[in-house]
């Protein structure tokens, strides 16, 4: 005898979160910069007597609201301090492209 499976419907993970559909909130899972996608690595403290215990290298994310005036409007974008620094040097949408990212 066979079981019917129900068919289930996930929202896009740019809905997390969100009471209206299309407008994503900024990412709380984890610390990840949206353009670029680093995110914390895996590193070491060694002691002065050689132990080695695992810790995490956690990046600077800074949640900002970002002119687009290609759209014409704000994007909330989870960044890292560098991208922040980039993205005042060349812009956003040249950054964004940069990373393969649509910004809309």
């Amino acid at each position: 005898m066979t079981k019917a499976r129900a068919s289930f419907t996930f929202p896009l993970p740019s809905d997390f979160g969100t009471d209206t559909p299309g407008k994503a909130l900024a990412s709380t899972v984890m610390a990840k910069s949206d353009i670029t996608g680093k995110r914390k690595l895996k590193a070491r403290n060694v002691s002065h007597s050689n132990i080695k215990t695992k810790r995490w290298q956690n990046l600077n994310i800074q949640t900002r609201r970002v002119w687009v005036p290609e759209v014409g409007r704000f994007v909330t974008l989870n960044l890292t301090t560098r991208d922040i620094r980039t993205i005042d040097k060349i812009g956003v949408v040249a950054y964004a492209r940069r990373y393969g990212v649509g910004l809309v």
